[in-house]
């Protein structure tokens, strides 16, 4: 299967820079209600896991809510990922050279596109329209910026 392709539909996921969503909608893909980070889950489950085994290792009583008040209080997530649905919008955040992106995984939007440089093989770049280009998942356009 084609890269950065739903295997389902076959249609090519669409990425998009966070600079050209407007603020608020970003606001809402990254810290609203349907976001899940997902890096910070990833690294919770580690950090109790390992306090677990350690805990086990000195014959001590493991205490869950006293490691997830340390690990709140000491994570320091930086590019985190978050994946979310947002007004039908099916999508991944991710960062290319520090810069914020979505990747647009389902929607009720599909559109022609510039194909991506090779970062998203196979996707397609939401910034450049082309109706000789790739068929993607797009954004509304009232998340658009101008």
């Amino acid at each position: 299967m084609k890269p950065n392709t739903h295997p389902e539909t076959g249609i090519a996921f669409g990425v998009i820079a966070g600079d050209k969503i407007d603020d608020d909608i970003v606001e809402q893909l990254l810290y609203g209600k349907h976001a899940t980070n997902i890096t910070y889950e990833a690294a919770r489950e580690i950090y109790l896991s390992n306090k677990q085994f350690d805990a086990a290792q000195a014959g001590e009583e493991f205490n869950e809510q006293r490691a997830i008040d340390k690990f709140v209080d000491t994570y320091a997530g930086e590019e985190d990922n978050i994946e979310g649905t947002y007004q039908d919008v099916k999508y991944h955040s991710t960062w290319f050279g520090g810069a914020l992106h979505f990747y647009i995984y389902e929607s009720p939007f599909v559109r022609a596109f510039k194909p991506c440089s090779p970062c998203a093989p196979g996707a397609g770049d939401l910034n450049e329209p082309d109706p000789e280009g790739v068929i993607a998942y797009d954004i509304p356009d009232t998340w658009r910026i101008g």
